[in-house]
């Protein structure tokens, strides 16, 4: 809608229109240019574009935009925001150098034996992502792996380290239900001034258009969780994505399908353990407990009976095997 929208103006000739100028001098000339007639309001006949997009320039109950109301819509803000982006120094762009530590920290969640390193046995990838990430070349990516990254990423950008947090925030679902007030997906400044969120709000808004979205708002719920029960650990451990399971199985069946699902999509190959297309709860809960045990059988032992199967654990089965020294088919807590 915004793209359709934004196509509109610009026909219109808004795009001439100077970012230096204020943001109300931007919104009246934007309001001028849809009011054909110049009689001070906007009708439908005069606007080009759907139902949806007149409705979301201002529209009062009587069907005419108005300047002020102009001003007040989500269309409007938006057309601040992007001036106020383009004013902005340019944020530094993410290069291969930067993502490099961040593929290592997920490489080495595939330490199946927990000795600090990932053989090119544990490695479930391509040959060659193996070989960028081995950066010493020793055959194994390890520590020495990431810190050579580390070395070679450049500095991050000057954001505000994130306040401290007492709790975990509710869902993202539920946090734009209560405090969405416009309904355009995203929380301003003002918007979450209520909340305890607020003070996070400079550290959550990453690409700084003055609103959070829906990505950015799961991006602090999920950090804001991990360094409460670090916090509450008394250690760093790593946490997993929050699945709201409830929330996302709209159809009530159980499960969550591929359409259902909201979060990132490399986290659905690692949680869907049978290939069926569909997430479980106890799918969720095998992954939940797969990142955040800390020894072996926290990990995968899911029955509580001091033993993981191949089928309760989530590598490889070539990992398995190492486990196993006996061979009888079962990893016990003395070879684990």
């Amino acid at each position: 809608m915004l793209r359709s929208a934004l196509v509109i103006l610009a026909s219109l000739g808004l795009a001439a229109t100077s970012f230096a100028q204020s943001a109300d001098v931007v919104t009246a000339e934007a309001f001028a240019r849809l009011d054909r007639n110049g009689d001070g309001r906007v009708v439908r006949s005069e606007f080009p574009g759907s139902d949806a997009q007149f409705r979301d320039l201002g529209a009062g109950a009587d069907g005419v935009v108005t300047l002020d109301g102009f001003r007040k819509s989500p269309f409007a803000r938006r057309i601040a925001a992007a001036r106020s982006r383009n004013e902005a120094e340019p944020r530094p762009r993410d290069d291969a150098d930067r993502q490099l530590g961040e593929r290592i920290d997920a490489a080495l969640r595939l330490d199946a034996n927990r000795d600090g390193r990932v053989s090119r046995g544990e490695w479930m990838g391509h040959e060659s992502h193996f070989l960028e990430l081995d950066l010493d070349g020793d055959g194994d990516i390890d520590r020495k792996d990431r810190s050579e990254a580390a070395r070679r990423a450049p500095a991050a950008p000057d954001l505000d380290d994130l306040p401290a947090f007492r709790r975990e925030l509710e869902p993202v679902d539920k946090l734009l239900d209560r405090f969405d007030r416009d309904r355009d997906g995203s929380l301003s400044e003002a918007e979450l001034r209520e909340h305890r969120a607020a003070p996070a709000f400079a550290w959550a808004d990453r690409d700084r258009d003055g609103l959070l979205s829906a990505a950015e708002l799961e991006r602090l719920a999920n950090e804001v969780r991990a360094r409460v029960r670090a916090r509450n650990l008394g250690k760093a451990r790593p946490a997993a994505y929050v699945v709201p399971f409830s929330t996302w199985d709209r159809d009530n069946d159980g499960r969550i399908s591929t359409a259902e699902w909201k979060g990132p999509a490399y986290l659905v190959a690692r949680i869907d353990r049978d290939r069926d297309a569909h997430l479980t709860k106890d799918e969720v809960d095998r992954y939940v407990r797969s990142v955040e045990g800390t020894t072996f059988h926290e990990r995968f032992d899911l029955d509580g009976d001091g033993r993981v199967t191949l089928e309760e654990f989530a590598g490889p089965p070539s990992a398995f095997r190492r486990l196993d020294r006996n061979g009888d088919g079962v990893v016990s807590r003395a070879e684990g």
